[in-house]
């Protein structure tokens, strides 16, 4: 049987689930925070409430001067968790295709690939947004 040869890749497929369940307190941040607050009562919302977090990377509510260099920009995921999540959710996809770039394998492997990630993706998005913020 011709997957019985493939040879599971557990390092990038554990990055695409970081990058699922990133992607899910993204999106909890983004349109269900209150499911966040009820699980972190104590949670700054300065700095988890993606409705008014953005406004941390600009000084004096000007939306046009960087709060310090960078934070806009490059360190804009130093501003609040929504850009945080996000940022952990890139470098977890070009992590793990960083990992399997320059191996070569048959075509088949690659859809096994892609199946296996995709699975691990939607487990770790469904953890977080469907499990724990349910």
């Amino acid at each position: 049987m011709a997957f019985s040869q493939y040879k599971f890749q557990p390092v990038p497929t554990a990055l695409i689930f970081v990058a699922g369940a990133s992607k899910g307190y993204a999106d909890v941040l983004k349109t269900h925070y209150y499911k966040f607050k009820e699980v972190h009562p104590n949670a700054n919302d300065n700095y988890w409430d993606a409705s008014i977090s953005w406004k941390n990377k600009w000084a004096d509510n000007s939306y046009t001067k960087e709060k310090f260099l960078g934070s806009s920009t490059v360190l804009v995921w130093t501003t609040d968790g929504w850009h945080l999540s996000n940022t952990i959710n890139k470098f977890a996809i070009i992590g793990a295709v960083t990992i399997k770039l320059g191996q070569k394998q048959p075509f088949r492997y690659y859809l096994y690939d892609f199946l296996i990630y995709t699975a691990s993706y939607s487990a770790g998005f469904s953890l977080i947004y469907e499990g724990i913020y349910r």
